[in-house]
């Protein structure tokens, strides 16, 4: 939620890495990505941006007046500014 832009090179196989390879690593990273695709399609993300001060939690994307996405961490309460 602060607008960060994934990009993850996924060794599929782990043929590209040294130190060895544990699909559970990349698990994580597949997930949050697929997460992003799901409200890529319900919002409008290219027109959002950071704002941290219209969340308690601090991550807010925004595009202010017209739609507003806030995560707020398990076991945390937030209040909109």
């Amino acid at each position: 939620m602060r607008g960060l832009n994934p990009i993850f090179m996924d060794p599929y196989d782990g043929a590209v890495l040294t130190h060895g390879y544990d699909n559970r690593q990349c698990d994580p990273i597949r997930q949050a990505m697929g997460h992003a695709l799901d409200w890529s399609r319900r919002v409008d993300l290219a027109a959002m941006t950071p704002h941290t001060e219209l969340s308690s939690s601090k991550y807010c994307l925004a595009n202010p007046g017209v739609e507003y996405l806030i995560y707020c961490p398990a076991g945390s309460k937030t209040t909109n500014g």
